[in-house]
């Protein structure tokens, strides 16, 4: 799956390429060593597969299984407040579902043309197909000098965040799912870390709370508590199998 990265990028998810080609039940959760940066915690332990398929409250969007790196992986998380990145993830654009692009084209269009440009040219006019979208499809956002095209010129963050949030709007529905669900990614129904945090490249990796314990509440808002109780629980196995080989 190639999918959208930070409030945007898109990338190649080279690095879970195998993701589903070995699965194992969360009754096998064993240690793997210390929690150590993002470049180096990438440990070869397939995926854990879950009691059942969880789809989104959205549709399309379904998660059969969880990569444990989720768990280990940390971040800064406290991505407005950082003051060094300058909006990093923003640079590559941001791979969104064919219906939502269309839906934020129809919906935003008039309010954010004179910010933004013709709505009509937000989006590249060729689709990608991939089946973990909901549509089966992705189109990417442009890039202009640099960045997203919905990045705030002379300001810090996405456009259309901060548009919904000066409107009262929620975010969820309207703002790309992907740039939302950043680091976290939906890979072939493994819900797993982006290319970037995989391969260390994170810029902001390191330090902060864990990828599940920053995105926990958006997965609440996208699968529901069943899927998060899981989850807890499976994080909960892996810090203490991880605290079993601590010195």
């Amino acid at each position: 799956m190639t999918a959208g990265g930070g409030g945007a990028g898109g990338q190649s998810d080279a690095t879970s390429a195998s993701a589903s080609s070995a699965l194992v039940s969360p009754s096998s959760l064993v240690p793997t060593g210390p929690i150590v940066p993002t470049g180096s915690i990438r440990a070869a332990r397939a995926p854990l597969a879950l009691p059942r398929a969880f789809e989104a409250r959205t549709g399309g969007w379904v998660v059969r299984h969880v990569d444990p790196f989720i768990f280990r992986a940390r971040y800064f998380a406290a991505c407005m407040d950082c003051t060094t990145c300058h909006d990093w993830c923003c640079q590559w654009g941001c791979d969104v579902d064919r219906a939502q692009a269309d839906q934020i084209v129809a919906e935003l269009g008039p309010a954010l043309a004179d910010r933004f440009g013709d709505a009509e040219q937000w989006f590249g006019a060729e689709a990608t197909v991939d089946a973990d979208f909901p549509s089966g499809q992705y189109v990417s956002s442009r890039v202009v000098d640099g960045a997203c095209v919905f990045r705030q010129r002379g300001g810090r963050g996405c456009g259309i965040h901060a548009h919904l949030a000066a409107s009262g709007l929620d975010y969820h529905e309207r703002k790309p799912t992907l740039c939302w669900l950043f680091p976290l990614l939906i890979d072939r129904g493994v819900l797993t870390g982006s290319g970037w945090a995989m391969s260390g490249d994170l810029v902001c990796a390191g330090s902060g709370p864990t990828h599940w314990q920053a995105q926990r509440g958006e997965v609440l808002w996208l699968f529901g508590p069943e899927l998060v109780a899981v989850l807890d629980e499976l994080a909960h196995r892996d810090a203490a199998a991880a605290s079993l080989t601590q010195p």
